[in-house]
């Protein structure tokens, strides 16, 4: 990070040192990040990890929490110039922190979708955006477009259905699928997506794409289903024993489909 070893100690320090290093630029995107306590989203880091700039966190318990760097996800949101008003869709939405965050960007009102392959990660998303939203006291329910989570194929989504304004793609994407994604992009909208190593910027205007080079990155492959079914054998069994359903207010959410949510 610009040959620095800042490192915050808190959420607010952490944003200090954002725009010190240059990577938050605009007013909007800073009340964003401060509104939204990055330590709220994951546990069992200490401080110096959980608000280092350039620090990524991914635990390995049945949560499969993962946090991209502050400064990747504050170049993310920049990049995307973000409006209010626009709809967004953040695939490989993980803990829900960025959707979160864009939340107030796009405003009370705007559609503000997510999707995650793996269950536990939006069940936890759904806990962590419950305690942001009771614990918190930045949370502004007046400015917040509150985030909408469900289960499902990142690289399967219907892209005939709908076209999202500003889009995230949170993994790295394969090449058979960049035009996949492409075609999710709205007139004069934005897609920040992965991809060869790059993190790249899609405008779309009309019929014509243009794409512009972020930074070098290295991020997982975006994962599929059948991708992670060896990981979760059994487990369906054992939440089941550990849960009582009917009292679960996320399995709602759980339960949509990809074409659900596009409907909302």
């Amino acid at each position: 990070m610009g040959g620095t070893h800042s490192v915050g100690r808190d959420n607010d320090e952490l944003v200090d040192v954002l725009i010190q290093e240059k990577y938050i630029a605009t007013e909007s995107v800073e009340h964003a990040f401060r509104n939204v306590d990055r330590g709220h989203y994951i546990s069992g880091f200490p401080n110096t990890q959980v608000y280092g700039p350039d620090q990524t966190l991914r635990k390995t318990d049945n949560t499969y929490a993962h946090l991209s760097a502050p400064c990747i996800y504050a170049a993310v949101v920049e990049a995307l110039d973000i409006r209010p008003g626009n709809s967004f869709l953040n695939v490989g939405s993980g803990t829900g922190y960025l959707s979160t965050v864009i939340g107030y960007l796009i405003g009370q009102g705007a559609l503000n979708h997510g999707i995650e392959v793996r269950k536990q990660a939006v069940e936890h998303s759904y806990q962590c955006l419950e305690k942001y939203i009771t614990q918190c006291i930045m949370f502004d329910a007046t400015g917040l477009a509150i985030p909408l989570f469900v289960c499902g194929n990142g690289l399967d989504i219907d892209t005939g259905y709908r076209k999202y304004d500003r889009i995230y793609v949170g993994a790295e994407v394969p090449q058979s699928h960049k035009r996949t994604f492409c075609s999710l992009i709205a007139n004069r909208g934005k897609l920040v997506m992965p991809y060869m190593s790059k993190l790249i910027c899609v405008t779309r205007d009309d019929d014509s794409f243009t794409c512009k080079e972020l930074m070098s990155v290295s991020f997982r492959p975006l994962l599929t289903p059948d991708m992670i079914a060896e990981e979760t054998v059994g487990e369906e069994e054992e939440e089941e024993e550990g849960r009582d359903r009917r009292r679960d207010p996320h399995i709602i959410q759980i339960g949509m489909t990809i074409e659900t949510l596009q409907e909302m």
